[in-house]
């Protein structure tokens, strides 16, 4: 079980006596709200000990046995508590023909759900627990207009606006020799950056000749290679070198438009998503095809190749496939037409008469 209180309060400013006979103000409304919601975060059964299949010999005879093997339970499990501060302000002008929405909040999640690998010397795998805290922010807006007004035609524009952005503050709390807490690398989780990141090597370009290369931290590469940043100049490439891009777009949002002429409706919406970041893994998964390894057919792409050399595609080589995967961090940004509809109401008499 869980508690989970919240509470909220608005105030309607145009019935105060000041804005009460405003001719352009129809709505005016601040609102805020603070309180806490509970997530239990894992699948039923998840929080037990479960016993996995054994199957063993006994007499030559196979019997299906049980142990405990992977998960080793914890019992001081919690749920995760996300405390959100919202404020909000809704308004409404000349006869609510303008009208919409601004929001801005920040929002704490605590005690978050994690698994944790085990040494094997446990007997158990991973143990699940609660650790750490994670925050987003963001901004959310709103508007419509009405541009036409009338007894058998109404047009209408709106707009949608957010951005969120999103930083984990704390893990377990263990720190490093030096006192500097210490990151999940090997789960993708890293103190200050966003849930949801890719950390990858930098794409610097197409190594051009044997000069760049000798000038480089990359003495194995050979020319049409992939060139990446050695990010802390200690004049090798390892996994100090890796850069942890965030997935989530900088901003999202959507266009609609709503256009009814007596018995006939358009709608239409497009859909905004700007500043998103995506591993293609179609370009360096071997698995998936991984096109730019030379050693499956895939994804078209252009090479480098002695006569005709790139400083953008690189020669085709599987012996690169780590630095394959920094050509593959790209923009996913995208703006689309999500829906268009167009409809007719039949007429009440039509009806009636078909009952």
């Amino acid at each position: 079980w869980g508690y989970f209180p919240a509470a909220a309060i608005a105030w309607k400013i145009h019935e105060e006596g000041f804005l009460r006979d405003s001719r352009a103000i129809t709505q005016l409304k601040l609102r805020v709200s603070y309180g806490s919601t509970g997530n239990e975060g894992i699948n039923p059964s998840e929080s037990l000990g479960l016993a996995d299949y054994l199957p063993y010999t006994f007499g030559g005879e196979t019997f299906a046995g049980f142990a405990p093997l992977s998960r080793l339970p914890n019992p001081n499990l919690k749920w995760e508590t996300t405390t959100t501060l919202n404020i909000g302000l809704d308004y409404g002008l000349w006869n609510n023909r303008l009208m919409g929405t601004a929001e801005v909040y920040s929002s704490n999640t605590t005690d978050f759900l994690l698994d944790r690998v085990l040494a094997g010397t446990t007997g158990f795998e991973v143990t699940r627990f609660n650790i750490g805290e994670v925050n987003n922010r963001g901004v959310e807006l709103s508007i419509n207009y009405d541009l036409l007004r009338s007894s058998n035609l109404r047009w209408n524009i709106g707009a949608v606006w957010s951005a969120n952005r999103n930083e984990i503050i704390s893990l377990d709390g263990s720190v490093d020799e030096n006192g500097v807490p210490i990151d999940f690398v090997s789960q993708g989780l890293f103190i200050g950056e966003p849930i949801d990141n890719i950390r990858q090597r930098v794409f610097d370009g197409i190594f051009q000749n044997e000069e760049e290369i000798a000038a480089s931290a990359q003495p194995d590469a050979i020319v049409g290679d992939i060139r990446v940043l050695d990010l802390n100049d200690d004049g090798m490439i390892d996994d100090d070198d890796r850069r942890i891009f965030r997935e989530n777009p900088d901003w999202y949002g959507s266009i609609n438009t709503s256009l009814t002429w007596n018995n006939f409706d358009v709608f239409a919406d497009v859909y905004m998503v700007q500043g998103a970041l995506r591993s293609n893994p179609y370009l360096a998964d071997f698995a998936l095809g991984g096109t730019l390894q030379g050693s499956r057919n895939g994804i078209r792409r252009e090479y480098f190749t002695p006569e005709s050399p790139s400083n953008t595609a690189p020669r085709p080589r599987p012996g690169t496939p780590s630095n394959l995967f920094a050509l593959a961090v790209q923009d996913a940004s995208y703006v689309r037409l999500r829906t268009l509809t167009v409809g007719y109401t039949l007429p009440n008499s039509l009806m009636e008469r078909i009952g």
